[in-house]
């Protein structure tokens, strides 16, 4: 027999209700674990790209400010100053000088001092082929940053120093091409960022934006957001995380970003490990259950058939014993023991309406004999009062004529008595009358059995009912 709840039966039920429970905690628990990886792969990335800004700039700083200071012992240099004058000056002296501002990466690039009227006093490096297509820097009392300019594969910006005369004004400017990228550089960025991980230089007024490590790249300037980590998409659709910052000392901010699917590399890779783990660990589950199911249902099923059993009158059948102190062996045991009390009081029952029906028998056979001795008697009954009705009346016709001729002999019928004679037809006559009572009470009493008497309600003589009773 097979322990049905519903449309299936609890061999199948149970199995799948134990997987549906366990699919559904491994679920969560892997959700819930999958959103805790998540969170700390973004916080980490965030908190990398955030510390990959922040050393950059704090390096930015401590070298702005080393190189402002050489900037401006230069360009307060007498030989400077000498040439922007057309004074006689030493050029090779000023040509070391000039080269000390350029840095390894910038060699033979040029450094030229020019004059407020935008004439070239002294020029140190060659232009050659990678002539810039405005070589005329900014002008202005500050410092100043030119844009961004890709030349013979090279990332260059033109940054004006002015030098400053005894009045305060600009009396020229030191205009230098300085370089952002280099292979070699590059490389050793790389390999610090760590793949997949860009550092982005660029101003707010500018698309184009320069890859320290690489080349020239679109940027939406209003996609930047200073201080602070945030998504945007590249113009290539991928969504992208960045930390961006104001470098101080330049006009530059400087973006580090990472792609969202490299971020997230290590929270996919956890969820396919845990849909695996997961998905082996249902799997045991499954065979567990159902191995289990049959071991706990297969004692139930004896249960149900040895109860529907005893339902049907049969109080033979008993549950399988099982192995172990377990509930559903303490229940086989007390069913057992409740169907032995069970069909040992259907035993008494049975024999117990086994003796009511023979007494039964034996009463209804009682009772057909009283039912005719009853009968006889009433038979009987009605005998003796016909019998005695009759013989009243017999009796009184004699009497009354008894007393008929003692009334005529009283009367002197027919001739008067003696009083001798007179006090016998007294005595006569009082016994005829008694008689007569007699038999009015005998055949009152016989009325009074058959239920025919009616009583009137009336006045009469307390005297005369004492002395009749005497």
């Amino acid at each position: 027999m097979t322990l049905s709840t519903g449309s299936r039966s609890l061999r199948r039920k149970l199995p799948l209700l134990v997987s549906s429970l366990t699919a559904g905690a491994l679920l969560i628990a892997g959700v819930l674990a999958y959103l805790e990886v998540r969170r700390g792969a973004l916080e980490a990335a965030e908190s990398r790209l955030e510390s990959i800004v922040s050393e950059l700039g704090t390096l930015n700083l401590a070298s702005q400010t080393a190189r402002l200071g050489l900037e401006q012992r230069i360009a307060g240099s007498p030989r400077v100053r000498a040439a922007l004058n057309a004074s006689s000056f030493d050029s090779l002296a000023l040509s070391e000088m000039l080269d000390s501002l350029r840095t390894p990466i910038e060699s033979g690039m040029p450094v030229s001092i020019l004059r407020r009227d935008g004439g070239v006093a002294f020029r140190s490096g060659s232009f050659g082929g990678e002539m810039d297509p405005d070589p005329t820097p900014p002008r202005g009392e500050e410092r100043a940053y030119g844009p961004f300019r890709s030349v013979d594969d090279r990332i260059v910006y033109w940054l004006t120093i002015p030098v400053i005369g005894p009045t305060g004004e600009a009396t020229g400017w030191i205009a230098q091409r300085r370089r952002i990228n280099d292979a070699q550089a590059a490389g050793t960025i790389t390999m610090l960022l760590g793949g997949g991980t860009r550092l982005l230089i660029g101003t707010k007024t500018d698309s184009v934006w320069v890859d320290v490590a690489g080349g020239v790249v679109n940027v939406s300037p209003d996609s930047v957001r200073l201080g602070e980590s945030y998504r945007f998409h590249t113009p290539e659709g991928a969504e992208t995380l960045a930390f961006s910052q104001q470098l101080a000392g330049a006009p530059w901010i400087v973006v580090a970003d990472r792609p969202m699917r490299e971020v997230m590399e290590r929270p996919r890779t956890f969820a396919r490990n845990a849909l695996g783990l997961g998905s082996l660990l249902l799997m045991l589950a499954v065979l567990l259950a159902w191995r289990t199911s049959g071991r706990l249902v297969g004692p139930l099923e004896d249960l149900v058939a040895a109860a529907d059993a005893m339902a049907a009158g049969d109080y033979g059948k008993r549950m399988r014993p099982t192995t172990g102190a377990d509930e559903v062996g303490r229940l086989g045991t007390t069913f057992n023991a409740m169907a032995d009390r069970v069909a040992a009081s259907e035993e008494r029952l049975r024999l117990q309406l086994e003796e009511v029906r023979g007494l039964a028998l034996r009463l209804s056979e009682a009772n057909v004999i009283a039912e005719n001795a009853r009968a006889e008697a009433q038979r009987a009954s009605n005998v003796k009062s016909d019998f005695l009705a009759t013989m009243s009346h017999e009796i009184r016709t004699p009497i009354n004529v008894v007393g008929s001729y003692v009334d005529l002999m009283k009367a002197g019928a027919p001739d008067p008595p003696t009083e001798r004679q007179r006090d016998y037809l007294e005595r006569i006559d009082e016994s005829c009358r008694l008689l007569d009572v007699l038999l009015s009470d005998l055949l009152v009493f016989f009325r009074l059995e058959s239920g025919q008497v009616r009583f009137e309600m009336g006045e009469g003589s307390a005297a005369e009912a004492i002395r009749t009773a005497v």
